[in-house]
């Protein structure tokens, strides 16, 4: 047998066993299969530190109580009758707010609203109030729910007169993150309003309870 045939005979002795050798590369290290390479698993955060947002929504409330007095033929910044038994009738207005976020869970922020209310004696009492709102906010899945407090100053306006006022806020939210820029949900809160007036036995406090249904935008 020449050697010609035997080289072919170990050629193919060779290609026959080539699929049962282990894959090397040029270098002589194994390739790993695509299928068996590492996998990097990033873990989903709601809420990370640094994330902002913005909100607009509209509101709507009603008073609860009102306290102390304010003489007679109306005169009340709080939009009464002014006898101690008057009460705002109703209204409502539209928010702005924005958030940061120095935790997962914790933010601090700040909101500004524009709202009127009916009175009785069919007049209208204007407000402005202007807030600081620390919030802690829950993650559940793609449901938010945060729970804020809020203190700040009250613009308003009743007749012909107007004053500054203060106000502090408890508030509860839902809200549906449906993509990762935007929710949709509502807020409730009870919102006591003071006056500034001298004397103090000429300021009132009055008691609000608000509801409002608003977008954020988160970035």
């Amino acid at each position: 047998m020449s050697r010609t045939f035997r080289a072919w005979q170990c050629v193919g002795a060779l290609c026959a066993l080539s699929p049962l050798l282990p894959a090397y590369s040029s270098e002589g290290v194994r390739e790993v299969p695509p299928s068996q390479s590492p996998q990097v698993v990033v873990a989903y955060e709601p809420i990370r530190p640094g994330d902002q947002l913005l909100k607009i929504g509209i509101v709507a409330g009603y008073q609860l109580y009102i306290a102390g007095q304010n003489g007679n033929n109306g005169s009340s910044g709080s939009g009464t009758n002014g006898n101690g038994n008057g009460k705002l009738l109703g209204g409502g207005g539209f928010h702005l707010g924005y958030e940061y976020f120095f935790t997962k869970n914790f933010s601090l922020g700040g909101q500004v609203s524009f709202e009127c209310y009916r009175t009785t004696g069919s007049n209208y009492y204007f407000s402005v109030p202007i807030t600081v709102n620390p919030t802690y906010t829950f993650a559940v899945g793609r449901w938010r729910i945060p729970l804020s407090l809020g203190v700040g100053l009250n613009i308003q306006s009743y007749l012909s007169k107007k004053a500054p006022g203060l106000i502090a806020e408890a508030s509860a939210g839902l809200y549906y993150q449906y993509t990762p820029d935007w929710s949709i949900g509502g807020i409730v809160a009870y919102t006591q309003l003071g006056d500034i007036a001298k004397p103090a036995t000429s300021s009132r406090a009055v008691g609000l309870a608000t509801i409002d249904f608003g977008v954020r935008y988160h970035f």
